[in-house]
């Protein structure tokens, strides 16, 4: 590939591209327009998919640049194959999120992959790092802090199918249904997939609370 899709927190500046656009709008119709040949609809499954695709092969490959490179690769994989999309099959947000976990798979089945442990922060929007005036709410942000590290490791830790479908319906936002679709298996096996995923996250928070 000779040239980058932009995946950034920044604003485009291109007319075709708006505020405040987020996965919600990634619709049908959008990817119908790509079929047509539209440019600017496809530079805006662009903006709105980026962030959540890397946040979730993130969770499933662990290693930053790899994800990145993923998300690259699933965009040229969508736009190369979009006049397969079809609407009656699957929702937008399924079928390239189905690209995306297919190019996981392969990736996580290579012998040489190598995972590691990190935290994902590269996305993060201007995060708030300013610490609190008062004693009191110096502790509470201490806190909370200290608990989202916790929840960020007890998510990595999990099992990859938990921690893939934690990922698309609680991350995400996808629907039983469509996670279903990009996991290949039963609805059923995805709310029991996410109902264990969210009981191992528990015993974890309390384990971590009974030490504080």
């Amino acid at each position: 590939m000779t040239d980058k899709f932009e995946i950034n927190n920044k604003t485009s500046e291109s007319a075709c591209l708006t505020d405040g656009d987020n996965l919600a709008n990634l619709t049908s119709d959008l990817f119908i327009r790509v079929q047509s040949g539209d440019v600017c609809a496809f530079e805006k499954v662009v903006r709105l998919s980026a962030r959540p695709l890397f946040r979730f092969l993130f969770r499933m490959v662990r290693n930053k640049d790899q994800a990145e490179d993923i998300v690259q690769e699933t965009f040229l994989k969508t736009y190369l194959a979009i006049d397969q999309y079809d609407p009656k099959k699957a929702s937008s947000s399924t079928w390239i999120f189905r690209i995306a976990h297919n190019l996981a798979i392969d990736y996580m089945r290579k012998p040489s992959t190598k995972m590691f442990w990190g935290k994902m922060d590269s996305f993060d929007e201007n995060p708030n790092l300013d610490m609190p005036y008062s004693e009191e709410t110096a502790r509470d942000f201490v806190m909370k802090n200290e608990l989202s590290e916790v929840l960020s490791q007890a998510i990595d830790k999990l099992p990859d199918k938990f921690r893939e479908v934690f990922s698309l319906v609680e991350e995400q936002g996808l629907t039983y249904s469509e996670a279903a679709l990009v996991c290949k298996c039963r609805e059923g096996t995805i709310k029991s997939r996410l109902f264990r995923a969210k009981e191992l996250i528990r015993i974890s928070l309390a384990q971590h609370l009974d030490e504080l």
